[in-house]
């Protein structure tokens, strides 16, 4: 057997720790960015991000665009 190849995805444990986040906090980040990611005709799975996405933008700005789109600011409230 060889050795186990390195995931190119982030999964939501990743994105957890990455950006402090809580578990759904992290799940709404991945689905804010996958959105993004599809809107320019990337292929998206569900719970992953790839790893040279989010390595390539600004942490807050995945955090924050993941909040506004559930009409909440940073701090959790709503509008």
């Amino acid at each position: 057997m060889g050795k186990q190849e390195e995931s190119k995805f982030y999964n939501v444990h990743d994105i957890m720790q990455k950006f402090e986040l809580s578990k759904s906090q992290a799940y709404r980040c991945i689905r804010s960015m996958n959105l993004q990611l599809a809107e320019h005709g990337y292929l998206t799975f569900a719970g992953k991000i790839p790893k040279a996405y989010v390595d390539a933008i600004d942490p807050s700005q995945a955090v924050e665009k993941g909040y506004r789109e559930k009409g909440r600011e940073k701090n959790g409230y709503r509008n």
